[in-house]
């Protein structure tokens, strides 16, 4: 019977903490966007295009040394996997980063 009475109280204060930690990290008070990761100790970064751009360019120097890899030391069936991974992986990134800037357009 108390946890009827008193839950709503505590789940709204707990949830306009929530807010003010979030209105903190668009002020820039704190740099912590939620209590749950100030208790983590992660802490969010605000990312430019320049490191998205630099970003990519490490993970495709990557994936060609791999690739080069695979020629030299397996064969024509391994290059074929190597480069179908390479194209899924960069699908998949690609994907991430429309999710993530989405993700950020609508906060």
């Amino acid at each position: 019977r108390a946890v009827r009475l008193y839950y709503p109280w505590v789940h709204a204060a707990k949830e306009l903490a929530v807010l003010g930690w979030q209105i903190g990290f668009l002020f820039g008070k704190t740099p912590f966007s939620s209590p749950w990761l100030w208790l983590l100790g992660l802490c969010l970064k605000r990312v430019s295009g320049a490191d998205i751009q630099q970003l990519e360019e490490r993970v495709q120097s990557a994936r060609a040394g791999q690739l080069a890899f695979a020629a030299r030391q397996w064969g024509p069936l391994r290059v074929l996997l190597v480069v179908l991974l390479r194209g899924w992986h960069m699908l998949n990134d690609r994907f991430k980063v429309i999710v993530l800037g989405a993700a950020l357009v609508i906060k």
